[in-house]
């Protein structure tokens, strides 16, 4: 009788790729604050929110409210709203989710320049819009309402509960 030895068998290259890119796939990657800077300005400018124009209509994140059949007014009204670059961006706990904030200054229209130059007004606070993304950046989504950025700074501010490194100025 003709005794059966098995050889081990080698899985094939191929398959040993796949397994390693989907265990790498399913490990979460957290943004620095560089890169969430980065998905941030992307996001704002390719949704219409500053001076280039919307990278694709259909595509666009709409706000609370906002309906794909106003679809022209939205990118008019969101046209060349906020600065470019941001100002500030740290991490912060939100429902108790960590998300990244991202903040923009709104740009300062030609009356209110006229009314701060006649007025000598200066104030406390600029005003702006808010970015916020999940800690990977899969999910991101321009906040409904308005911040308040301290006039006296930009990106060198530390709350207690939230952690931010300086940013440069726009």
């Amino acid at each position: 009788m003709h005794q059966i030895v098995m050889k081990p068998v080698l899985l094939p290259p191929i398959i040993f790729i796949l397994l390693v890119t989907s265990v790498l796939a399913q490990r979460k990657v957290v943004l620095n604050q560089e890169q969430a800077v980065a998905f941030a300005e992307k996001f704002a400018a390719e949704n219409g929110y500053t001076a280039q124009k919307p990278i694709k209509r259909k595509k666009l994140f709409l706000e609370d409210g906002e309906k794909f059949s106003d679809i022209t007014n939205i990118i008019a009204r969101r046209s060349n709203s906020i600065e470019p670059r941001a100002v500030f961006a740290l991490t912060k706990e939100v429902n108790g989710q960590s998300v990244w904030s991202v903040w923009f200054l709104f740009i300062e229209q030609d009356y209110e320049k006229q009314r701060r130059e006649i007025d000598k007004i200066w104030t406390v606070f600029d005003f702006g819009r808010e970015v916020r993304m999940t800690p990977d950046g899969r999910k991101i989504w321009m906040q409904r309402e308005t911040v308040e950025v301290p006039a006296h700074f930009y990106g060198d501010c530390t709350g207690e509960d939230e952690k931010s490194e300086p940013l440069r100025k726009p």
